[in-house]
């Protein structure tokens, strides 16, 4: 029996040994991380990456929307269209609502990709309904916005066309709600992806989404 614990506690130390040479070659084989940093670019991370993209495109795309649309083809009241950016960007006051419901309401076992895909198929279906709904009729006849620049001058086309503004109000904010949500919940799974960097380049992971956010939001 002593020399069955002997050769026990000979080849224990061997187990252990072939264990972490497998979970080290494991992860030197793992090109999802290059020198103890994600790599951002690969499969398995560049979803993240791609949401950071067009959450920057909507988020620049929306506000510019207002003015050009609502004011001059709508001829909504300034005070209107003032309030109508507001309104848009009043999903990003439920950021806090979405984070606390993706950390806490998992969806088949993921806490953060069930709710990053739900979002973009709720602003994808809003943003589809815009399109495919036939556009109102513009305020004064086309061109007479750049032909006349006296107001009192242009002809009316449609004079019921501020009315219907509030229905694209409506459509933006839920595609706005849609993205909002892709955005928090990929934003959850960035941090946790960011704690699995080296301590020296920690940070690397959220200075590029950021930069890809930005870069994006500014191109529209």
């Amino acid at each position: 029996m002593a020399r069955t614990s002997v050769d026990d506690d000979v080849t224990a130390p061997h187990e252990d040994e072939q264990a972490l040479l497998k979970k080290t070659s494991a992860r030197v084989e793992d090109t999802s991380y290059v020198g103890g940093v994600p790599n951002l670019w690969h499969p398995s991370h560049i979803g993240l990456m791609i949401t950071y993209a067009g959450v920057g495109v909507l988020h620049g795309a929306f506000p510019r929307t207002v003015y050009p649309f609502f004011r001059n083809y709508l001829n909504m009241d300034g005070y209107q269209v003032a309030a109508c950016t507001s309104i848009i960007d009043m999903a990003w006051s439920f950021k806090v609502f979405f984070g606390l419901v993706s950390d806490s309401v998992p969806v088949w076992g993921y806490r953060r990709r069930p709710y990053v895909l739900l979002g973009w198929v709720i602003s994808l279906a809003f943003m589809l309904h815009i399109a495919t709904t036939p556009a109102e009729a513009p305020y004064y006849i086309k061109g007479q916005i750049l032909s006349v620049p006296d107001v009192q001058l242009r002809h009316v086309d449609n004079p019921h066309a501020p009315a219907d503004g509030t229905k694209y109000i409506l459509l933006l904010m839920g595609a706005s709600m849609g993205y909002v949500m892709a955005d928090v919940a990929c934003d959850a799974a960035m941090v946790e992806l960011a704690q699995t960097e080296r301590e020296d380049v920690r940070g690397h992971t959220q200075s590029w989404s950021y930069i890809i956010k930005f870069v994006h939001y500014r191109l529209d």
